[in-house]
């Protein structure tokens, strides 16, 4: 299994905007030398079980099965960590061949193409601090509330809805720290997360105590892996279709739910499936 240092990574250049330099880190093919070069994105947020910077490299799920897929294709992976604004609009350039860990939308399938097997189906849920819970059925549940939700997070068409038609009041956060302060100093009534990933940072804020999540969740889903439509890779369809049946194959073999025991789950929500935490 591949290390994954932080390092100095160039961007070739792969559109005509400019060469872009930023951290990223590189996964190696055991034949590195005549593999396809790929560069994915990945939001730089910590987010466990599912990817995460400890000592300087990053690690997780979604890491461990990029490895997998690497050395099952010999594609040459640099995966590099961005800001949240960053990583949809250099896919949908082609700045960089591809991302993870994204959800499926109208708007990005205009400019990418998504890998068959979805990687795994996050849950969101709505946090509040305690003693200011409510009962939560249905989106009708937050009219007229204040929301704090990630920049360009995806929570559901019946949320969308309700924010283009001012039934509720959204307030974006560019991180997890920065939306658990908004709701910290009453800027926002609920905020809503992937369950691992705010839990996390909540903990990592000593504020478990504090925030306490509503039990019904908001919704669910699907994270895949996509490719730039504008991709500068060579033979771009070839490297998508390889990729393809990789990750069916490891599908196949249950693997996605074995490295899922690596984190302490008997299985991470896999195709649809609810997360058990062992």
């Amino acid at each position: 299994m591949n290390r994954y240092p932080v390092i100095n990574c160039t961007l070739l250049r792969l559109t005509i905007y400019a060469v872009s330099v930023v951290f990223g880190i590189s996964c190696q093919s055991l034949t590195a030398n005549s593999a396809e070069s790929v560069t994915f994105g990945f939001l730089e947020i910590d987010s466990k079980p599912y990817k995460w910077k400890e000592n300087n490299e990053y690690k997780g799920y979604f890491i461990d099965i990029l490895d997998e897929i690497s050395r099952r294709t010999e594609l040459r992976f640099t995966l590099i960590p961005l800001p949240l604004k960053r990583v949809t609009s250099y896919v949908e350039r082609g700045i960089i061949d591809g991302c993870f860990g994204y959800y499926k939308t109208v708007a990005r399938e205009q400019f990418a193409y998504f890998l068959d097997v979805p990687l795994s189906t996050m849950i969101l849920k709505l946090y509040v601090l305690k003693g200011h819970d409510f009962q939560f059925k249905d989106i009708t549940d937050i009219y007229n509330k204040r929301i704090g939700v990630l920049r360009e997070q995806f929570v559901s068409r019946d949320f969308d809805a309700a924010k283009d038609e001012d039934k509720i009041s959204v307030l974006y956060a560019d991180d997890y720290k920065m939306m658990i302060r908004q709701l910290f100093h009453g800027r926002v009534d609920c905020i809503i997360g992937v369950t691992e990933g705010l839990e996390n940072n909540i903990k990592k804020l000593g504020l478990s105590e504090q925030i306490i999540s509503l039990t019904q969740p908001i919704s669910l889903n699907n994270t895949w892996i996509l490719i730039s439509k504008k991709s500068g890779a060579a033979k771009k369809m070839e490297v998508y279709g390889k990729m393809n049946r990789a990750l069916n194959d490891m599908a196949r073999e249950n693997l996605l739910h074995k490295i899922a025991q690596k984190y302490g789950y008997k299985s991470l929500v896999v195709m649809g499936h609810d997360a058990e935490k062992k």
